[in-house]
C-alpha cells in the first residue's frame, strides 16, 4: 500500500461500500494525494469518513496503560537504520538478531512496548554532509557536550551524553598509535566513557543507545552514511568498535583533553 491507507470489511461484505480501488488482495486502498473525503457505508445505515489521509507513521504502545508513542519519543525505543529498525546495540550482534518487526516488543526503562511498523517508502534527505570524506573534521567540546561535524561546504551540530559516548571513542582514535588502532570492546568503551563524566548508574548497553541517538541527531540534519560513523569488526566472539573518522580529522576544544602535537 506504500503510503496509502487500505481497508476491506471483515463481514457484511455485500453491504459494505466505500472508496479507493480493489488491489490484488481484495484491499480498497485510499490514495493519500486525493482531495476527496474517503468514505465508507454499510447497508446506507453506518457512514464512516476517513478525514486524515496523511500517510500513516510508526507508533508504540505501552502493553500495560495502553498509552501510545509516536514522533521523536519513539527515538528512545529503537533506531532507524537504512529503513530498517533495530534495537540498541546492534553494532554488537548480528544485525539478524537485533533488527525489529512490526509487533515486537521492546522494553525502555521499567516500561514494555509494542512496535507498530508501517510500510512507508524511503524518506527523502537532503543531502548536506559526508561523514567519511577526507574534508569532514569533527569538533568536540566535552564539557559543554557538543560536536560538531564539519567541512568547507556545511556543518552539523550534535549536543547532549551522545557527545561524551562520541568523545570515549573519538579520544582512542585520535591516540591509535598507543590505543590498538582506536578498537574498543563494549567493557572498554564504557570504561572509557565512565571516565570522561558518564552516569555510574549507567550500564554497558547505555553506549548503544547514545549512539543510536547520535546517529539520529546526524540523519535529521539529512548526514549521509550514518550507518558508517562507526566501523566494526569480529572476532570470533569478541566485537569492537571504533569511530571512522580519521585522527587527524579529530579535535577537541577541551585544553584538558588536547594533544601534545
Amino acid at each position: 500500500m506504500g503510503q496509502n491507507w487500505g481497508w476491506r470489511p471483515l463481514n457484511r461484505v455485500d453491504e459494505t461500500r466505500g472508496s479507493g480501488s480493489v488491489d490484488k488482495n481484495g484491499w480498497r486502498i485510499i490514495n493519500s494525494l486525493s482531495r476527496r473525503v474517503a468514505r465508507i457505508t454499510i447497508d446506507e445505515g453506518i457512514v464512516a469518513e476517513l478525514t486524515d489521509t496523511t500517510p500513516p507513521q510508526a507508533f508504540a504502545m505501552n502493553v500495560e496503560n495502553n498509552e501510545f508513542v509516536s514522533g521523536d519519543a519513539l527515538e528512545d525505543l529503537y533506531e532507524c537504520v537504512d529503513d530498517r529498525f533495530y534495537r540498541f546495540g546492534w553494532e554488537h550482534g548480528a544485525d539478524a538478531s537485533y533488527e525489529l518487526k512490526d509487533g515486537d516488543l521492546v522494553s525502555s526503562g521499567t516500561s514494555l512496548y509494542r512496535l507498530f511498523f508501517p510500510v512507508l517508502g524511503a524518506p527523502t534527505l537532503v543531502a548536506q554532509l559526508h561523514l567519511i570524506i577526507d574534508e569532514c573534521s569533527l569538533r568536540i567540546s566535552v564539557s559543554e557536550l557538543w560536536a560538531s561535524f564539519e567541512s568547507d561546504e556545511s556543518s552539523v551540530r550534535v549536543t547532549g551524553e551522545c557527545v561524551r559516548v562520541l568523545a570515549a571513542y573519538a579520544l582512542v582514535r585520535r591516540d591509535e598509535s598507543y590505543t590498538d588502532g582506536g578498537w574498543l570492546t563494549a567493557p572498554e568503551s564504557h570504561k572509557q566513557w565512565l571516565k570522561l563524566g558518564g552516569n555510574t548508574n549507567s550500564g554497558i548497553e547505555r553506549l548503544g543507545f547514545e549512539r543510536g541517538k547520535l546517529r539520529s541527531q546526524l540523519r535529521k540534519a539529512g548526514v549521509l552514511d550514518v550507518k558508517d560513523l562507526f566501523e566494526r569488526k569480529t572476532s570470533g566472539y569478541r566485537t569492537m568498535l571504533r569511530l571512522s573518522t580519521r585522527a587527524d580529522q579529530i579535535i577537541f576544544i577541551d585544553p584538558e583533553f588536547q594533544s601534545d602535537d
